[in-house]
């Protein structure tokens, strides 16, 4: 499996540097504020690559690291799986993208980011879609405090997408978001009986 790993990675460095006037987008990665609140130690722990050396040392390192895993999992994630406005633009960047965050959980399994991330490729980036994977992951992540994963759970319960709508259940995790600090939820929550149970009825009546 690593070697052909290893073949796959190679050929996407060079398939990048093809054209050696054009920039490969995988060096040019910085990390998200999202990742930064999550970690604001991660730069001085698993700086992003600035040449092809860096590159594949961090390849190396992502192996038995999983700052390194999880910033080569962003990294093809984000500069290479999908575009500016996140359509798949290149599935074998997106395999490389899931391998890397499954490598990081399997390093630490209390890595809020990967988690959340294994549960949204299997969202949204899956053929076909597999729900029941993804809110398995979101619910490890939501139960390590990830706002990102209690929203995703919010929506679905709220919503009814992948499970049954269940109000009772969408406000729990409204709260969860809410006493974490999230001021979109602080807004939910002040405003549940007046605005947001009558827009669930009224939605859930069509």
């Amino acid at each position: 499996m690593k070697k052909i790993l290893s073949v796959i990675i190679l050929g996407v460095i060079l398939m990048n540097n093809a054209n050696s006037i054009s920039k490969n987008p995988l060096l040019e990665f910085n990390y998200y504020p999202f990742e930064l609140d999550y970690d604001k130690s991660i730069v001085k722990k698993a700086p992003p690559p600035r040449t092809e050396k860096e590159f594949s040392r961090l390849v190396q390192n992502a192996e038995k690291n999983a700052d390194s895993a999880y910033l080569l999992a962003s990294i093809y994630h984000h500069k290479g799986c999908l575009d500016s406005n996140y359509d798949i633009i290149d599935i074998k960047k997106c395999k490389l993208s899931m391998y890397y965050y499954e490598k990081t959980y399997s390093l630490n399994n209390k890595h809020q980011l990967a988690i959340f991330f294994i549960g949204n490729m299997y969202d949204f980036y899956s053929e076909p879609r597999q729900r029941e994977k993804a809110l398995f992951y979101y619910e490890k992540a939501a139960a390590l405090n990830s706002v990102m994963a209690i929203d995703n759970l919010f929506n679905s319960y709220f919503n009814g997408i992948g499970v049954g709508r269940n109000l009772e259940k969408a406000r729990e995790y409204a709260q969860k978001a809410a006493n974490l600090g999230s001021s979109k939820f602080q807004y939910i929550i002040k405003n549940w009986d007046n605005e947001i149970v009558p827009y669930y009825n009224m939605s859930h009546q069509k």
